[in-house]
């Protein structure tokens, strides 16, 4: 591919009708991404082509989802006073095929080798086992005080429970459902993964980051950082037998920790309160959120940032989609999912902002000092036009009156200056449709 643009860059955003998305998953047979709002008390649906919500349905108060790639069925865990359950998706039609109660559901995960679910049910101090053909629950496993985040470890067939309350973790034997042991960590498990590769499970709790042997369940080593920092993100780095760890509080950085030897080899000054972890499947960078509404990609050692993106406010979830070299992002105060473009450093692209945009017309195009972009049909009053550089920065945002169809950009930012010569994308939210155009502004 000839190097002629960006490497990681925000090329699309989707207006999602209500903040607060906390979770995000990606259906790879359809070629669709599901998310959740619990401001608007609704699951959506992403056409990955399109970039356009093409499906929704009403749940009260959602909170995670998983994807089982075996049924073609995505899972959601919901906290209706009186009427918790989990929510069944169709990968076919995008809505509600059941409700299978469940008492303060949570965190599910899905096992692809015994085809379950598991659910974390909070202050039931239980998981659940619920059987994928028949949407029943088969069992409640009783583990710590409020369990919360789960963890696979597949090789060995277990389960590791995140007991916030209890500061501990439950390992459970998947092929008995019974737990093994329970471990205490000194403080609350904020974050745990499983680097099949070293055979070990760690997990962020306080200022440790703690090492337990996935075959021998015993804590094998911890990496200690200054009072006052925690862990609330870690991913696993397979090829490199890494676990890569987002800390805040005392230094805000993301640590690499090498697993076959539990110690920390680099770490990485980011923006502050890193908060969330994963890996761009098609690139293989790490990507951080931010509650600074910045996004960091590192490298897969964790030994340096490769960029540094703005994207919405309070990034929190990420779907990779690898076909596509892409990677949605969900925003806890923000009503869009944005799209960043995953391509590993050294291989650039030039930016492609989404789908060409009929309903937008930009005059003149290019231009030189002042740009008109009008729509084709009425926008509603409080719709918002931003005007993006190519690396994802936001360069300039106008509130359309209601009715207004014509907006004029005098080619500034908000501070008054006038932005360089370059290319520029508007996009604009008009209701739950998401429409971009590119600009070109010339010298």
């Amino acid at each position: 591919m000839v190097a002629t643009g960006m490497c990681q860059y925000v090329e699309d955003s989707v207006r999602v009708c209500g903040v607060a998305v906390g979770s995000l998953v990606h259906n790879s047979s359809a070629g669709v991404i599901y998310g959740c709002s619990e401001q608007a008390d609704s699951c959506f649906t992403i056409s990955c082509a399109s970039n356009q919500v093409i499906a929704r349905f009403g749940v009260s108060i959602p909170m995670y989802l998983a994807y089982n790639s075996l049924d073609n069925r995505a899972y959601l865990t919901q906290r209706t006073e009186g009427y918790d359950s989990v929510v069944v998706i169709s990968g076919t039609t995008h809505q509600r095929i059941a409700a299978i109660p469940l008492l303060e559901a949570l965190r599910p995960v899905w096992n692809p080798d015994n085809d379950r679910l598991y659910v974390s049910m909070d202050e039931e101090n239980r998981v659940a086992v619920i059987d994928c053909h028949t949407n029943t629950v088969l069992c409640e496993i009783p583990v710590g005080q409020g369990p919360n985040g789960l963890v696979l470890n597949r090789p060995h067939q277990k389960l590791y429970v995140q007991n916030w309350d209890g500061e501990s973790v439950s390992i459970i034997d998947l092929n008995t459902n019974q737990v093994i042991k329970t471990i205490a960590v000194g403080n609350v498990p904020e974050s745990g993964c499983y680097v099949e590769s070293a055979g070990r499970f760690y997990c962020g709790a306080g200022n440790l980051i703690v090492a337990i042997d996935g075959a021998g369940d015993t804590v094998v080593g911890a990496v200690v950082r200054p009072v006052g920092t925690a862990f609330p993100a870690m991913v696993a780095v397979e090829e490199l037998s890494l676990v890569l760890v987002a800390g805040y509080g005392t230094g805000d950085s993301v640590y690499a920790v090498d697993a076959t030897r539990d110690s920390i080899i680099h770490a990485v000054g980011v923006n502050r309160t890193p908060g969330s972890l994963a890996r761009g499947a098609a690139s293989g960078l790490v990507y951080c959120g931010h509650g600074s509404d910045y996004v960091s990609a590192l490298t897969p050692n964790g030994s340096r940032v490769v960029a540094t993106m703005s994207v919405g406010q309070a990034p929190f979830c990420f779907a990779s989609v690898p076909s596509l070299r892409r990677l949605y992002v969900g925003c806890l105060s923000s009503r869009y999912v944005y799209v960043i473009r995953d391509t590993a450093s050294g291989i650039q692209e030039q930016p492609s902002f989404g789908r060409p945009a009929a309903a937008v017309q930009i005059r003149p195009n290019p231009f030189t000092r002042s740009v008109a972009i009008i729509w084709n049909a009425a926008l509603r009053g409080g719709d918002v036009a931003h005007v993006y550089a190519q690396d994802g920065r936001s360069v300039r945002e106008a509130r359309i009156p209601a009715g207004g169809t014509r907006w004029v950009w005098d080619g500034r930012d908000g501070s008054g200056t006038e932005v360089p010569a370059g290319v520029y994308t508007v996009i604009c939210a008009a209701g739950c449709r998401t429409m971009t155009a590119t600009l070109v502004k010339a010298r």
